[in-house]
């Protein structure tokens, strides 16, 4: 909608609005890691404390700081009928954010693998597909907060948060 990603929304759109429907992506390797790594780094934000060291001190204790489900189903609001979301993961209500402060409300937990090459654009910010995503999940959740947890090149695990903005929705 917000003409961001290229290559998902015309065919999107040309399927709802006028019935045509054009080849689909194939699954391909790079695809089906991104999907498989999903749980891995949802089992690293269990143990996220908001640092580098505490994760892995927490994770080595086997001391998890929050609870996360994986979503695997389409989230529809009434409120947005045209609109749909794919949560990666929900976090249980009543878990601390990364600025310590406890949601009372689930909210959403996005995963995305980076490669290096991919992480060297995010030197400026994370990308605006990424963060239109976030804002769609929160929008279509109705809730204020949101996190977008990436693992980059296969190792380097980093949370962003994410508050709702009004200018993005």
């Amino acid at each position: 909608v917000q003409g961001c990603n290229d290559w998902e929304i015309l065919p999107t759109l040309l399927e709802k609005k006028i019935g045509v429907r054009l080849e689909q992506k194939a699954m391909n390797e790079r695809m089906l890691s991104g999907i498989m790594a999903e749980s891995i780094i949802l089992e690293r934000w269990r143990y996220y404390d908001g640092t580098d060291s505490g994760y892995i001190e927490n994770f080595m204790a086997n001391k998890k700081i929050r609870e996360v489900l994986p979503v695997s189903s389409y989230i529809v609001n009434t409120k947005y009928p045209r609109l749909f979301v794919s949560l990666d993961g929900k976090a249980l209500p009543n878990q601390t954010h990364l600025s310590g402060v406890k949601v009372p409300k689930s909210f959403p937990v996005e995963c995305k693998t980076i490669s290096m090459m991919e992480a060297k654009k995010w030197y400026e910010g994370i990308p605006a597909t990424y963060r239109y995503q976030v804002q769609q999940q929160m929008l279509v959740t109705e809730v204020d907060y949101a996190e977008l947890a990436t693992l980059e090149d296969g190792y380097k695990f980093t949370v962003h948060p994410f508050k709702k903005d009004e200018m993005m929705q």
